[in-house]
């Protein structure tokens, strides 16, 4: 059993202490990125989400004796939870764990829901689902860095478009020239973000010349996009602002910024955002705006 395998060069070095006796023994290979799969060879099998059943049974295993020790008003706010959770195994122990350090009450779990993907929980479980993410984080040659950081951008739950999202990183210049067209080197930087798990494809697919199927859009996983926007705020790469109730919700506040490069306002309310910053404006290179939002410059 060979477990979380990265890269292609570890497998070629530790195959050579291989024999290829065909005595019928069983190699188990686990990684997060599909490329090493198809390197190495053999079966492939692709693990899928946990379905609700199997989710709810993790969780309430994780926090109560037993699934049938879970209070019948838990039930709401439990769905909520486990769709953010998205049927990943280590994002669902992770905020069970977090869940069993709260009061046995609904009222507590719906603070959990509201604070996930919010980056507003202080915990060490969550310290560590954060970890593992940046593990896959900093294990990506630095094009593809900086087009996952692009999309601290997009609010939670976003369906993002492939065509939309790579014509983004054409126009910012993320893509360099190797041979192929800019459009084709951008749509396998995307194949390669969905291939380390690091963002959803959506279940929207057609059909190439070679009769393979081809994701169209996809989702970011909560707990991924709360990543992206600390490390974005850290570099002072995008900008987000206005959230529901009209206040930041995002990698950086327009106050603190003294050049804002990329600007992304979200505002999901009836009420129309607004700034009107002059000075924190002059090198904006790109606007986002999600729901209503008008610039008062």
């Amino acid at each position: 059993m060979i477990d979380d395998l990265w890269k292609k060069l570890p497998w070629d070095t530790i195959k050579l202490a291989l024999q290829d006796s065909n005595c019928g023994s069983k190699i188990i290979i686990t990684t997060r990125n599909k490329a090493v799969a198809e390197h190495v060879g053999g079966a492939i099998y692709e693990l899928k989400p946990l379905s609700n059943d199997d989710s709810r049974e993790l969780l309430y295993k994780r926090i109560f004796e037993s699934a049938d020790d879970c209070p019948s008003d838990f039930s709401s706010v439990t769905k909520k939870i486990l769709k953010k959770c998205c049927g990943v195994p280590l994002a669902i122990i992770t905020t069970a764990s977090l869940l069993a350090t709260k009061p046995r009450c609904s009222v507590e779990w719906e603070k959990v829901n509201n604070s996930i993907g919010s980056g507003l929980e202080n915990s060490p479980h969550v310290d560590t689902m954060n970890t593992i993410l940046s593990l896959s984080y900093n294990d990506l040659p630095f094009h593809l860095k900086t087009c996952l950081l692009s999309l601290s951008k997009y609010p939670e739950d976003q369906v993002i478009r492939k065509d939309v999202l790579v014509w983004s990183w054409i126009a910012e210049g993320f893509i360099a020239p190797a041979g192929s067209s800019l459009q084709e080197i951008g749509e396998g930087y995307f194949n390669e973000l969905i291939n380390r798990s690091l963002i959803q494809p959506i279940e929207a697919y057609t059909f190439d010349e070679l009769g393979e199927m081809d994701v169209t859009a996809c989702r970011i996983h909560d707990m991924v996009l709360d990543l992206i926007v600390k490390l974005s705020a850290e570099e002072g790469f995008v900008t987000t602002s206005f959230s529901d109730d009209g206040e930041q919700a995002g990698a950086s506040s327009l106050h603190h910024r003294e050049i804002i490069r990329r600007l992304s306002l979200d505002n999901s309310s009836n009420a129309d955002a607004s700034i009107n910053e002059r000075n924190v404006l002059s090198k904006v290179r790109s606007l986002d705006v999600f729901g209503r939002a008008h610039l008062i410059i």
